[in-house]
């Protein structure tokens, strides 16, 4: 559940072509993130079964994995908007 909060979150943050230019080695790793998702996603789509879907080899590592990177992106994204902040202090006002 934390990696699907935390995409569906940045996955409206990181579609906007300013936040790409911005963060491009934070929009690689996300994108790298989408895909496994959306593949994970497809394949669960595919089975019927829940517990076969969730007990596939790989997924728990791919979720592991997606939960640190998208951490690791939400962090980097904080301090971008926090050195935005510190530039326009009526931010403050908006977030």
């Amino acid at each position: 559940l934390g990696v699907q909060r935390a995409w569906m979150y940045l996955e409206s943050i990181f579609t906007a072509p300013d936040i790409q230019k911005q963060l491009p080695q934070e929009t690689v790793q996300f994108l790298r993130v989408d895909q496994n998702w959306k593949d994970i996603m497809r394949k669960t789509k595919k089975r019927a079964n829940v517990i076969d879907a969730a007990c596939a080899p790989g997924v728990l590592e791919m979720f592991q994995e997606a939960n640190r990177v998208l951490e690791k992106i939400q962090k980097s994204l904080e301090d971008y908007l926090e050195t935005k902040r510190m530039g326009f202090p009526r931010f403050y006002f908006l977030s």
